[in-house]
Parts: C-alpha cells; sequence; structure tokens
C-alpha cells in the first residue's frame, strides 16, 4: 500500500498536549452503559490510541465485574484469587490478580502480584506435589523431627501421623483396616513439617473420603502434638456440596470424641469451576 511521506511527518509531530481524558477513579461502581470514561482532542491521535486504551480497560473491568459478583455472592468469606496458569499470558495473569483484588477478593495465590501491587497472598497445595511422592519416602521419614511450637521438644510427624490415622479412620466413616494412600500422607506430613502453622492441603487427589481427609486429620492431629493448628482443607473436584458436608460432619464428630473444640472450625476451602450461582448455594446451605 502506498503511504504519503506527510503521514510518517504528521506521526513524527504528535505529541499528547491537546489531549484531555476524563475516567471515573478506579475501583467505582458504575452502571451498564455509562461511559468508563471520556477522551477529548484530535480525532486522528485519538484513533491511535484507541486500541491500548480498550485493550487497558476491557480485561480489568471484565476481571473486576466478575469479582465483584462473586463477591456480593458470599459476603463475609474469604475470597482467594488463584487464576494465574488459565489467564492470557504472564502479563494477563498480573492483570488479572490486581482486578480481582480490585473487585472485592482478599489475596491472591500471584507472588509478583502480590509483590508489585501489596496484594495479600494466599496459597495451600498442588496436586503435582502430592502425586510427586511415592510411598513413605525415606528422606522424609528420616527429616520430620517437628520441634514443638512452645518448647524444644521434638516429635516425629510422620510415625505420630501414621499412629492417629488407625484413630480418625472409624470417625471417617471406613472400616477400620481400611488403606489410605501412603504416598499422599507422606506429601502432607512434608509440608505440615515446612509449614506446620499454616497446613493446608488439597485432599482430592486421590479420594476424598477414603483417603485425603483421614490422612489430613492424621497429620492435624500429629501437629496438634507439637502445638500447631492445622488450617483447613482444600477440595477441587467432586460433588462440593456433599463432600463440604461430609467433611464438616466428620470434624464436628472429631471434636465431640477427642474434646478438640478448634475442630470443629477447621476451613473447608472450595475451588475449581466455581461460580457465584455455586457458590450462593454453598452458602445457603451453611458451607
Amino acid at each position: 500500500a502506498y503511504i504519503e511521506a506527510e503521514f510518517y511527518s504528521y506521526l513524527q509531530s504528535l505529541n499528547t498536549a491537546a489531549l484531555n481524558l476524563f475516567f471515573v477513579q478506579e475501583g467505582t461502581l458504575i452502571h451498564p452503559c455509562t461511559p468508563i470514561g471520556i477522551i477529548r482532542g484530535p480525532l486522528g491521535l485519538i484513533q491511535l490510541l484507541e486500541t491500548s486504551v480498550l485493550n487497558a480497560i476491557d480485561y480489568s473491568t471484565l476481571v473486576s465485574t466478575k469479582a465483584s459478583r462473586i463477591r456480593l455472592s458470599c459476603p463475609g468469606k474469604r475470597l482467594i484469587e488463584g487464576g494465574y496458569r488459565r489467564a492470557p499470558g504472564p502479563n494477563g495473569a498480573l492483570t488479572a490478580s490486581r482486578a480481582a483484588y480490585l473487585g472485592g477478593f482478599d489475596s491472591t495465590s500471584n507472588v509478583l502480584a502480590g509483590r508489585l501491587f501489596d496484594i495479600p497472598t494466599r496459597g495451600t497445595m498442588s496436586h503435582a506435589y502430592v502425586s510427586s511422592y511415592t510411598g513413605m519416602e525415606p528422606t522424609c521419614v528420616e527429616k520430620c523431627l517437628l520441634t514443638s511450637k512452645d518448647s524444644t521438644d521434638k516429635i516425629d510427624l510422620l510415625n505420630r501421623s501414621v499412629f492417629y490415622l488407625e484413630k480418625v479412620t472409624p470417625t471417617c466413616g471406613l472400616q477400620p483396616n481400611t488403606k489410605t494412600n501412603l504416598s499422599e500422607l507422606t506429601a502432607f506430613v512434608s509440608f505440615a513439617f515446612s509449614f506446620p502453622s499454616s497446613f493446608l492441603p488439597v485432599i482430592d487427589t486421590y479420594n476424598v473420603t477414603h483417603s485425603g481427609l483421614p490422612n489430613f486429620l492424621a497429620v492435624c492431629l500429629a501437629l496438634s502434638e507439637a502445638g500447631y493448628r492445622a488450617v483447613g482443607v482444600r477440595i477441587d473436584s467432586g460433588d462440593l456440596f456433599t463432600l463440604a458436608e461430609h467433611i464438616r460432619d466428620v470434624f464436628k464428630k472429631l471434636t465431640v470424641l477427642l474434646q478438640i473444640s478448634w475442630l470443629r472450625n477447621l476451613m473447608i476451602v472450595a475451588s475449581g469451576g466455581l461460580t457465584e450461582e455455586t457458590i450462593k448455594s454453598l452458602e445457603e446451605r451453611r458451607h
């Protein structure tokens, strides 16, 4: 295509002194069809800016709006943004983390976003971490002497977890001789050893009711011997309603059985395919 030389001269002479920008303050609630911003100035210059301006606004507005709808569906609940892997590229992930925080989320799993934008960071563990363990790892067995929170005493976290596993199995509705996945148990122990004050594992890598939950409770009780309290569990698949009810029921039963009051209030974190509708349904069923 032929482009006149005067056009290049025009581009070289451009400056933004003649532009006037009027935008709502970031984070402001606006109604549909209300202009987010108005740009006044020479038409050619505005046309050149249009794509970049819309790119900067549209995706952030989309994520913030969705985040605010989710926030409105569950007031008072803690919301963690964890969509990095599904965002459109690394820059899109940073934009989404920031926008979700502006829209009402409490924290993000994106550590870089936390650093750049001063957003609180939170997270649990990945399924890949759990499945990377294949049995009772010797390195874990040798290194799991956990120092108590309030003294110099040490406990063997793995052996104590195995001990408690036999105690909690019947409470989970399983036969006493039921075998959980010991690879998962070892993964939980190693994670709890590194993060004894913030132990919140994902428990659906293999089977929530027959493995993940009893394994979690075993490690949870072993941690309590050393003066630490687990935070709770995360479920990422399956029937979230039914699983959450079962998990909470087990927590309550164990509270009565062991006379440990804080077990009743352990957190249940739900993730994976959640919408404001499913969240509202969970709320209505008091999860």
